[in-house]
């Protein structure tokens, strides 16, 4: 090999052995990211929360029949009844048909629900039900969370 091509090799070693470093830090501040605890200084417990979202498109006309108004004066009290706060966003959702049409349509999104998995599963039949949808989307997450002068309270 000539001094060119030992020079050529050099630099793209320096350049691998940077590029590797600078990955190396991005990594070890994820990871310390990721080790922060749920519970620390500002919450004082862990527990799964519930987002759910509940596009108005009706399961029997294929159209949205409530108005965004009207959906949340249904699914509010049932929430409430249930035992648990609320959260509630006026959003838009869409979803692709099996044949590929997308559906767009105005979506209620009940966000940070607690409770247990069958209470929340009830919960969310009946105001499936209510609404009159096909279907609802479900996260859950874990997350650190406490409420300051008042009390969480979760579905029952």
């Amino acid at each position: 090999m000539n001094a060119r091509t030992w020079k050529k090799l050099g630099a793209c070693l320096c350049a691998g052995a940077l590029v590797a470093a600078l990955c190396a830090g991005c990594a070890s501040k994820a990871s310390d990211d990721a080790a922060q605890p749920l519970v620390n200084g500002v919450t004082d417990r862990q527990e799964v929360v519930y987002c759910l979202y509940f596009g108005l498109t009706d399961k029997d006309t294929g159209k949205q029949e409530l108005t965004m108004d009207e959906a949340k004066d249904i699914a509010i009290p049932l929430f409430i009844e249930a035992g648990s706060g609320y959260t509630v966003y006026e959003a838009e959702g869409g979803f692709a048909k099996e044949d590929g049409t997308v559906v767009q349509n105005d979506t209620l999104v009940f966000d940070s629900t607690h409770g247990d998995e069958q209470a929340i599963l009830d919960l969310i039949e009946k105001v499936r039900r209510a609404l009159n949808v096909e279907s609802v989307y479900c996260e859950s997450k874990l997350v650190g969370c406490q409420i300051r002068g008042g009390v969480i309270s979760g579905v029952s």
